[in-house]
């Protein structure tokens, strides 16, 4: 996601702008990464906004959220570079790589939401037992910020399972899903007037063409793997001595007079075709999910949000320090 660009000498940065401006790239060389400078942007934010207490509710939230999908990146064996926390927009675990599977983006994508429960839990046990209010306060929080990554809006988390759900069963009924979750972005947006819709529906669009242009990818290369394959059935075939026709594409490229140079031929198509599959990558396609993981991630799915919703609804039906505001969405 974070790509790094040499800088070029255009004439721009000249005088003292242009050594306020070293000094400044010089501080920020002091920090081995940009994360503490989000993080205590988010931070400043939500203090300045609410409070230092709603802040450090939200940063542990959205810490622990995170890290749950950092947990099973490395579980995989992925490598990450860290969370990065956004101001008003919330966190990000980000990858250096990208996922070998649709199993993997669900697994990984659920991993957050799942860790967001269990914390949600503790912390409301821990009300139970202690009768301390700020406890109440960081479930019922993290409880709403956890279900709201559950709508089915890509790039959130519930947007990415249902994506690799669709794309499993029929591309079509991918971009189906993608048209619903901008419809959704666009209600929020304008509707509920939520900003961070706008931010999202973004996203959502990179996301969406990402997809397509991977579909596209996905299906030449299939084409040509099956091409690849009907070229070395032909192959064997003549090597049998079994008479066959060659396929319509390499009879339109050369005059074919003999035997010998039919197989001259299609060995060397066979040769170019298996280069182009090389540099393409033959193997890069992402598989799909098979049955057992469907039913896994549409449990699983079901499972945090009635989970998450569970404690949403009891903590507004109990007048739970904190459920003012899940009742107050209930109730419209």
């Amino acid at each position: 996601m974070t790509s790094y660009t040499k800088a070029r000498n255009s004439g721009f940065l000249q005088g003292n702008f242009a050594g306020v401006f070293g000094l400044v790239l010089k501080g920020l060389k002091l920090f081995k990464s940009t994360k503490v400078i989000f993080a205590a942007s988010s931070f400043a934010t939500y203090a300045f906004l609410f409070s230092w207490q709603f802040a450090a509710v939200i940063i542990v939230t959205l810490v622990f959220h995170e890290y749950g999908h950092l947990w099973a990146m490395h579980r995989f064996g992925m490598k990450t570079k860290g969370i990065y926390l956004i101001p008003f927009v919330g966190g990000a675990a980000v990858s250096e790589e990208a996922f070998r599977s649709r199993w993997e983006e669900v697994y990984v994508a659920a991993m957050g939401p799942t860790f967001g429960l269990g914390l949600c839990c503790l912390f409301l046990a821990g009300y139970f037992v202690t009768d301390i209010q700020v406890l109440a306060l960081m479930a019922t929080y993290g409880a709403l910020v956890n279900a709201f990554n559950l709508l089915p809006i890509s790039p959130l988390d519930g947007g990415r399972i249902m994506k690799c759900l669709a794309f499993s069963a029929n591309h079509w009924w991918g971009f189906l899903l993608f048209v619903i979750g901008a419809l959704i972005g666009v209600w929020g947006l304008f509707v509920a007037q939520i900003w961070l819709f706008g931010f999202i529906l973004m996203i959502s669009l990179l996301d969406f063409w990402g997809e397509w242009r991977r579909h596209r990818r996905e299906k030449a290369i299939q084409s040509l793997t099956e091409y690849y394959d009907s070229l070395l059935d032909v192959r064997q075939k003549i090597q049998q001595n079994v008479v066959i026709n060659l396929p319509e594409e390499l009879q339109q490229q050369s005059q074919i007079e003999s035997r010998e140079q039919a197989e001259a031929a299609l060995n060397k198509e066979i040769e170019d075709v298996a280069e182009i599959l090389s540099r393409v990558g033959r193997l890069k396609l992402v598989p799909d999910l098979n049955a057992r993981h469907v039913l896994s991630s549409i449990f699983w799915y079901i499972a945090i949000a009635a989970g998450l919703f569970g404690i949403i609804v009891g903590v507004a039906y109990l007048q739970i320090p904190g459920g003012d505001l899940p009742a107050l969405l209930i109730n419209n």
